[in-house]
């Protein structure tokens, strides 16, 4: 007995499945032995179209809506995951359409889902907010609104490069370049309701102690302007916490409110 094997090799396997659709066309009752392989993608995709129109049936007569039939359609990959999990947790069979059957009865439906970071709805954070605008507003009482002072900073990477080139009709243009080397450029400036009261441009990311002395500047900027009481609201971006602030005895002396998380 002689051992042998045979691989099949990707156009056999192409052939193969040419050879079952035309078997389909065949008893199906619409054959032609002229029939085109050119027309085997148009074949699979009315035989896709029969199938779906066959479950769209199907579900109709099971009561379902058409938009609940769109529904599962959208939801198939993750019914079919759900029920793989409840099969390696409890060893329980259940069916995808069980499993859409009791999410439409507790209302459940698919939906866009909505990225939320994780604080932002805690009660802590809503509480932190209520307190800040409630002490905002003391502030508008007891201040000049002039003197409400809002800063920060934005950094931006520059990378200046050709998009386009001529080529001859029907070949691409292709440009030769070097590793991309961006050059960092940060933008300070601060502004009160009646407009902009500072701003500089800083040929690099800014640091601890740039934003040290861009603050004193700011604070140089506004006496110069008839601000003499300003009150600088800034986020909580890490830079506004640098220690070498409350090293300086100036700057301890400013009034900075920071905005709530």
């Amino acid at each position: 007995m002689s051992n042998s094997f045979s691989v099949e090799t990707p156009e056999c396997i192409e052939c193969e499945n040419d050879n079952v659709l035309k078997c389909l066309v065949e008893t199906s009752g619409s054959y032609d032995e002229n029939l085109a392989l050119t027309t085997i993608p148009t074949l699979k995709k009315q035989i896709d179209s029969i199938n779906d129109r066959e479950r769209i049936i199907e579900k109709t007569l099971e009561g379902y809506s058409m938009s609940a039939i769109a529904s599962m359609k959208r939801s198939g990959d993750y019914a079919i995951k759900f029920a793989e999990w409840v099969k390696c947790t409890f060893n329980f069979d259940v069916s995808t359409s069980t499993i859409d059957r009791a999410l439409r009865e507790f209302h459940y439906t698919l939906k866009q889902a909505t990225e939320v970071p994780e604080r932002r709805n805690t009660l802590s954070t809503i509480e932190l907010g209520t307190n800040y605008a409630t002490s905002f507003r003391e502030l508008e009482v007891d201040n000049d609104d002039k003197n409400l002072v809002f800063l920060d900073e934005a950094g931006f990477a520059v990378v200046t490069r050709p998009s386009r080139g001529r080529n001859m009709r029907g070949e691409s243009a292709y440009l030769s370049v070097t590793a991309a080397r961006s050059k960092n450029i940060s933008v300070v400036a601060a502004m009160n309701k009646y407009g902009m009261i500072y701003h500089k441009i800083h040929e690099k990311a800014v640091n601890g102690e740039d934003f040290k002395l861009f603050i004193k500047e700011i604070n140089e900027s506004c006496q110069r302007q008839g601000i003499l009481t300003s009150i600088f609201v800034m986020d909580n971006a890490r830079i506004h916490y640098y220690r070498g602030l409350n090293d300086d005895e100036e700057i301890t002396s400013y009034r900075i409110k920071y905005l709530p998380p």
